[in-house]
C-alpha cells in the first residue's frame, strides 16, 4: 500500500493528491462493511464523481 501511496505522491499534482489519497485510503474501509459497494459520497461531505473536460 505505500508504493500505491508514493506513486499517488509521485504523479498526482497539487489538491488532487489529497483528494486521490483520501478515496484510496477509504476503499478497504468501504468494502470491508456488508454493502461492499463503493460511495464516493462517504468520502467527503458533498463529494460527487466529476469528469474533467
Amino acid at each position: 500500500m505505500a508504493d500505491y501511496n508514493e506513486d499517488i505522491r509521485k504523479y498526482a499534482q497539487g489538491l488532487d493528491q489529497g483528494r486521490i489519497l483520501n478515496v484510496f485510503e477509504h476503499i478497504p474501509i468501504q468494502l470491508a462493511k456488508d454493502n461492499k459497494k463503493f460511495q464516493i459520497s462517504k468520502v467527503a461531505s458533498g463529494a460527487r464523481f466529476k469528469e474533467k473536460a
